[in-house]
């Protein structure tokens, strides 16, 4: 299984990023429908150096995967829900070594 990864116990990196791209759309979510910064609207940009997270937004619905399955379809309700508050989501790729916040953590 893809999602596993044989050397360490627990889920692959990949899908963990998945998560966090997700949890990081929600909240901007909040804050936009808390308080519209912008009545024409606003764009989210997810940064993230995970290619592979970043392309399961653009067919989030759309994964056999049984694991990722909830998770896409969260996803794919928080785009729709994007899309409500007048708000363009950006799936951005933020190479590794550009990425401090990443490179930081690690």
């Amino acid at each position: 299984d893809k999602l596993i990864d044989s050397a360490a116990q627990g889920l692959h990196i990949d899908p963990l990023e998945f998560l966090a791209i997700i949890i990081n759309l929600w909240l901007a979510l909040k804050i936009i429908g808390d308080d519209p910064l912008c009545l024409t609207g606003s764009i989210i940009n997810l940064l993230s150096n995970s290619t592979t997270a970043l392309s399961w937004m653009h067919v989030a619905a759309t994964t056999p995967n049984p694991e990722l399955q909830q998770l896409a379809r969260f996803a794919s309700a928080l785009l729709v829900q994007a899309a409500r508050l007048l708000t363009r989501v950006q799936p951005l790729h933020l190479p590794g070594k550009e990425n401090n916040e990443a490179n930081t953590i690690s």
